[in-house]
């Protein structure tokens, strides 16, 4: 009766175990594919945001021609791979809080970047050494700001359609992989990025 015992708890144990490991799988897989989704999405929203920088870049040239530096192609790519980087670390932070968003997207999308333009607006807009100090000060606030909360729109927008595609057919999946481990650590890089600027705005000033 007592090995009988054991040996059934035996097995209960390594049945409890098996499901355990099935369920952290499953939840590492889920989570992987989500954060691919977000670096799908990101991908064309930092494109797009990169053009914006440079379009913000152009407004404040004409209206302060005085402070005109030039514009090169060399710039423009620069500026692109700011905002695909950008748009990879704001991505993740979507994924993980779009539940607690509003299920339509442009509303979600508008919140979201009002969120994240309330957490970095202090350290972006207060830089002593940055591009809004003089004169263009007020301008550049009131274009970036804009940017900040379309950014969250076009990012909320880019995570539905990508979403909709991967769930529109199985074999999609592996490009939710392919991306988490393509752009994970470039993502962790402008993640470090942005928590160092955030650091530094709020504690170290």
């Amino acid at each position: 009766m007592t090995l009988k015992y054991f040996h059934f708890k035996k097995i209960i144990y390594r049945n409890v175990a098996k499901l355990g490991g099935t369920h952290i799988r499953s939840l590492l897989s889920r989570g992987i594919k989500q954060i691919g989704i977000g670096f799908i999405a990101a991908m064309g929203t930092g494109i797009i945001l990169g053009i914006l920088l440079r379009l913000i870049m152009k407004i404040v040239a004409v209206v302060y021609p005085n402070l005109s530096t030039g514009f090169t192609f060399q710039g423009t790519l620069l500026l692109i791979i700011i905002g695909i980087g950008s748009a990879l670390a704001f991505s993740t932070l979507f994924i993980f809080c779009r539940n607690y968003l509003p299920r339509n997207w442009f509303i979600g999308g508008f919140l979201y970047g009002l969120i994240i333009l309330c957490i970095f607006s202090y350290p972006f807009f207060t830089e002593e050494n940055g591009e809004l100090n003089g004169p263009q000060k007020p301008l550049g606030i009131f274009l970036f700001s804009f940017l900040f909360i379309i950014g969250g729109i076009i990012l909320s927008k880019f995570v539905m359609i990508a979403e909709k595609w991967i769930e529109k057919e199985i074999a999609h999946i592996k490009y939710c992989y392919i991306a988490f481990y393509i752009l994970i650590v470039p993502c962790l890089f402008f993640v470090f990025a942005l928590l160092k600027e955030l650091i530094e705005g709020y504690f170290l000033k």
